[in-house]
């Protein structure tokens, strides 16, 4: 399957680019046309280059809207974006591109695990399952620390 034109995608997707300004960027696969909102998501969510660098891969940006985006994103998203598509993000993910949680609710969402079937997913394969103190200030990480220590040197 050939790359859409710039002119259809709204962008020139850029093929031969692997970093943008040093950073690692998605490869060209399946790559989404532009729209306003589509361009406002991928901003939000991505973080690595200009939006156009995570539009030029469908399944990298609904990783991304699974794993970062707001309950409106989503919901425009599932509106937005034909559900093969979905599946096609859920056959492409890997542990560490996106999140446990992510794939085993859109695996369920999409009808392909039960709810009550255990997920092989490594649970430590990326940072929404592996950081779950990310967001927290210096203080309260040093708070944490320091009651971690005194509790371990209280005697038992």
């Amino acid at each position: 399957m050939s790359t859409p034109s710039s002119d259809q995608l709204g962008y020139r997707p850029r093929p031969e680019l692997s970093f943008w300004l040093g950073t690692p960027i998605p490869p060209v696969s399946h790559p989404l046309q532009t729209t306003p909102q589509r361009w406002a998501i991928a901003r939000r969510i991505w973080w690595h280059g200009p939006p156009w660098t995570l539009l030029r891969n469908g399944s990298y940006y609904l990783w991304h809207v699974w794993d970062y985006g707001l309950d409106d994103d989503i919901e425009f998203t599932r509106q937005d974006i034909p559900i093969e598509r979905w599946r096609r993000a859920l056959d492409d993910a890997r542990p560490g591109l996106v999140s446990r949680s992510a794939y085993v609710l859109w695996s369920i969402v999409l009808g392909r695990m039960s709810d009550n079937l255990e997920c092989d997913w490594p649970r430590t394969a990326h940072i929404r399952d592996c950081k779950p103190l990310a967001g927290q200030n210096r203080e309260t990480m040093y708070r944490r620390a320091a009651a971690a220590h005194a509790s371990r040197e209280q005697p038992h």
